[in-house]
């Protein structure tokens, strides 16, 4: 009887404060602070969300109830912050890598959702949870998006909420994030031409592991690359990894979408016509 009872207290709160979070477990990443935009990347992880038809200040309430009594009957603990969905209103509570075996599938009312790492601008701010505050920082960080020209948007804003009903007002904190990109910059493989063989990397971002893998293949034998005028140029503008080698004449002589093996590479480059003329050039 006791615990129906705070329920409904901490439920009959949340619906007059669109974002309730109340013993947070902890925090799924690092907040930005009030007044400053920054770009930072949100870890892959499992979240739950629930949704109603409307606008998320208007239905906090609805969104919350479904999500707690998930949590709750799973004994999940809660974790900062709450993301919220505006126009299609939805809420979705992050869960810490440490309860995320005690989630128990989607339910009706709550769909359980495994995200991958997201790269967003992020704008912090502080006051109120309200519609107000949401649109002026929300604007604030697409006049400073549009200014920008190595980023651009992918994806529509949303916001981020920290503190539940229980802190004043005056001391809460919170985030518009939009999901970005960055904007993909022109390599002029003609400077090279006659000059250096290129190994155009092409990968979703410079964290992806196999770009990295085939980073560190080539960190190893540099002087060998160095030898037959290898040069590597990175583009973050394909959904997966490419490896491409670009002859000196500029010509593509291998694609793979796996790293190359340097022995291989130096094998290819060996058999070349151009290479052998190099080699003989460097015996005389």
């Amino acid at each position: 009887m006791k615990s129906s009872c705070l329920f409904i207290i901490i439920l009959g709160l949340s619906t007059l404060l669109p974002s309730p979070i109340l013993m947070a477990a902890e925090e799924a990443f690092p907040p930005t602070h009030p007044g400053t935009i920054e770009i930072k990347t949100l870890p892959a992880g499992i979240l739950l969300k629930s949704t109603v038809d409307g606008n998320y200040f208007d239905n906090g309430g609805k969104l919350f109830g479904p999500l707690f009594r998930y949590i709750s009957s799973n004994d999940i603990a809660m974790t900062t912050p709450v993301e919220a969905v505006i126009d299609d209103a939805a809420m979705l509570f992050w869960v810490a890598p440490s309860e995320v075996e005690k989630v128990r599938g989607s339910t009706a009312t709550v769909e359980v959702l495994e995200i991958p790492e997201r790269t967003v601008a992020a704008r912090g701010t502080k006051g109120s949870y309200s519609q107000t505050n949401y649109q002026e920082t929300r604007e604030a960080l697409e006049a400073w998006l549009a200014e920008q020209t190595d980023w651009r948007a992918t994806g529509d804003p949303y916001g981020v909420y920290w503190n539940g009903p229980f802190t004043p007002w005056f001391m809460k904190t919170a985030e518009v994030h939009i999901p970005v990109e960055r904007v993909p910059s022109e390599i002029d493989l003609a400077a090279h031409q006659w000059k250096h063989r290129v190994v155009l990397l092409s990968a979703p971002s410079a964290s992806d592991s196999t770009y990295r893998d085939q980073l560190a293949l080539f960190a190893d034998r540099k002087p060998d690359m160095d030898e037959r005028d290898i040069v590597v140029l990175s583009q973050f503008d394909s959904a997966a990894f490419q490896a491409v080698l670009v002859g000196k004449d500029g010509g593509r002589k291998r694609e793979q979408a796996k790293p190359m093996d340097p022995d291989d590479l130096f094998a290819l480059i060996d058999s070349m016509p151009m290479r052998r003329s190099e080699m003989r050039q460097s015996r005389d």
